[in-house]
């Protein structure tokens, strides 16, 4: 998409076609560094990413209201490493801020879905310290809007996904 035009005819498609069939889908990712509209793009500042990336959950998320059970909010925002935030125009020009803004702008447009933290890594030792914003934002909010959980695994469907919810 580009900042004014919106085009979901693929996404429609297949979850027309989830509908048709019976089959429950959960979108995938809101904040992901290898899959941002190009309007969000490292020449912004701070205060314009963060009006792009609200501007994108406002858009997408909506569209698809009664169609989602669930999102994927933010993807592998944590480096391979464990050893903090992956570099990305995200968390490089709004730090760990980026996390809490989207699950906020994401619970906001989509208050029945359940909303997840996903990453490969988590499955691969690295443990949840670098979770932190995240860990932080939903038992902050767990009265308000529900549990947030964490769904990890690795990154094929043939193997199997693990996940957890975050108790306070």
């Amino acid at each position: 998409p580009s900042s004014k035009v919106w085009n979901f005819t693929n996404a429609d498609t297949l979850v027309n076609f989830a509908a048709s069939n019976g089959l429950r889908v959960k979108g995938h990712a809101i904040a992901w560094h290898q899959q941002l509209p190009s309007f969000i793009n490292a020449s912004m500042n701070r205060g314009k990413l963060n009006s792009a990336l609200t501007h994108h959950i406002n858009e997408t998320v909506p569209h698809f209201d009664s169609d989602m059970f669930a999102w994927d909010v933010v993807n592998e925002a944590i480096a391979d490493d464990g050893g903090g935030l992956r570099s990305s125009v995200l968390s490089d020009l709004m730090g760990e801020e980026f996390i809490t803004h989207a699950f906020n702008h994401a619970r906001a447009k989509a208050r029945g879905a359940e909303l997840y933290y996903n990453d490969y890594n988590l499955a691969g030792g690295i443990g949840l310290a670098p979770l932190r914003p995240v860990l932080l934002w939903a038992l902050a909010r767990r009265s308000e809007y529900g549990n947030v959980a964490l769904l990890y695994g690795a990154r094929t469907p043939s193997d199997l996904l693990y996940g957890e919810e975050l108790d306070s």
